[in-house]
């Protein structure tokens, strides 16, 4: 299944619920284009890939990206900051 932002028209609620159920199918490949880092969906995918002005900059899994603290712990920190402040309660 290829997902290319499939939530961006969502809230943040709305958007982490609705890959939680793409997550939930079985045997399903899915390869998900996204600007949304939420830890706990990143955290499920094999393989996570950095695309910056189209060349891959880094990949791995979540942990060794926000290991390294390079682009993609970077871009994970700002989204942690914004998406606090529009987190519904």
């Amino acid at each position: 299944m290829i997902c290319d932002e499939i939530a961006a028209s969502l809230d943040n609620r709305n958007a982490l619920e609705i890959e939680k159920v793409i997550f939930s199918l079985e045997n399903v490949g899915i390869l998900t284009i996204t600007h949304r880092i939420y830890k706990e969906n990143m955290q499920r995918y094999n393989k996570i890939f950095l695309l910056q002005g189209g060349e891959i900059v880094e990949q791995g899994t979540w942990e060794e990206l926000i290991g390294r603290k390079g682009a993609f712990f970077q871009l994970a920190a700002a989204f942690q900051k914004v998406s606090a402040y529009t987190e519904p309660d």
